[in-house]
């Protein structure tokens, strides 16, 4: 479900997150390889947790 929600993001917010979460990069070393600033990698992240912790709070609505 979760890996669902995540092929769907952005692209580069997917990628944001899959460097940090996959590839286990810095918030410095994404933010040269994507050419964006280190800020803008901050963001993205915490929108995707954000909205991740929102999806799973959901999900555990429906179940229990």
């Amino acid at each position: 479900m979760l890996n669902g929600w995540i092929a769907r993001m952005p692209h580069k917010r997917r990628a944001i997150f899959q460097l940090r979460y996959n590839e286990d990069k810095t918030v410095k070393e994404i933010a040269k390889l994507l050419g964006i600033s280190t800020k803008t990698v901050q963001n993205q992240l915490l929108n995707t947790t954000n909205t991740l912790k929102d999806l799973i709070h959901k999900i555990l609505f429906i179940f229990f």
